[in-house]
């Protein structure tokens, strides 16, 4: 049986890694969840590393994910695309890989984000995991 879960990464989330030990990676009690930091466009790509997290009581296999950036207020929303990842987190655990929307799925530019009064500090991710 497949499930469509949804979570959403706050604000806060964002800074949450930044500069940590990677042995410190807060996995919450009950949830799957996503952290993501060094949010960076690369050219016309836009880069992040992401940590999906599993505080569930057992291993979770994740087939497909979706990913989106937007601001916190949802006012803009700047990249989008769905992933194979099939891969196992187990209980406790995380899953760490670097996120890259290409050209096609990166909506607005760093200048286009800095126009409309945000930065990249203000970027939350939106996610939809098929398991």
């Amino acid at each position: 049986m497949k499930k469509l879960l949804i979570f959403l990464l706050m604000g806060l989330g964002i800074t949450a890694l930044s500069g940590c030990d990677r042995d410190e990676v807060f996995i919450a009690d009950g949830v799957m969840a996503v952290v993501i930091e060094n949010i960076r466009y690369e050219d016309t790509s836009l880069f992040a590393n992401v940590f999906i997290t599993n505080g569930l009581e057992l291993d979770e296999f994740v087939e497909y994910e979706e990913f989106y950036i937007q601001t916190s207020d949802e006012a803009l929303y700047i990249a989008g695309a769905g992933f194979d990842l099939n891969i196992t987190i187990p209980k406790g655990g995380y899953y760490e890989f670097e996120l890259e929307f290409g050209s096609e799925f990166v909506f607005l530019y760093l200048s286009d984000i800095e126009e409309n009064g945000y930065s990249l500090e203000d970027l939350e991710l939106l996610f939809w995991v098929e398991e």
